[in-house]
């Protein structure tokens, strides 16, 4: 059984941020692929709602990373706490390799799973030059699709 309160970085009563390490699905219905097969593996949202000591609350999940992506990951567990999120933007920062010269707004259509093109718009902001190789950038999504930012990139 995997111990979540290792990867806790913060917990009150409407929220818990997680360190999510890379190998580890998000929610639910994530398979993972072992070279000849696809596995169900349980989920940290699962884990969650098994652990729950009040089983009346919900736990919901803030946003999504990929299962091979590590990093700080919002749960809420209010339905007061998931409506204020509304107003929150989301920002994503990473490393990538090559030194990115330009702040630039991408607006590229992203195909969904069923083949389906949805107009999406990214703003990605050069941050700073790692040893001349890497550039730290800051991602905005100003919608939100699925394997967006990824497709961007």
């Amino acid at each position: 059984m995997l111990n979540l309160r290792q990867f806790a970085l913060f917990e009150n009563n409407d929220f818990l941020i997680l360190n999510k390490p890379s190998g580890i699905a998000v929610h639910s219905g994530s398979s993972l692929f072992t070279g000849h097969s696809l596995i169900k593996q349980k989920s940290l949202i699962d884990f969650l709602r098994i652990n729950q000591t009040e089983k009346k609350s919900k736990i919901f999940l803030a946003h999504r990373l990929d299962c091979e992506t590590s990093g700080c990951i919002l749960f809420v567990k209010s339905v007061n706490a998931f409506t204020s999120l509304h107003t929150i933007k989301n920002i994503y920062y990473c490393i990538v390799f090559g030194l990115f010269k330009k702040s630039v707004i991408i607006n590229v259509p992203v195909k969904d799973k069923n083949l389906y093109f949805f107009l999406t718009k990214t703003i990605i902001i050069p941050v700073k030059y790692i040893r001349n190789k890497y550039t730290l950038l800051k991602i905005i999504p100003l919608t939100g699709r699925k394997h967006q930012i990824r497709t961007h990139l």
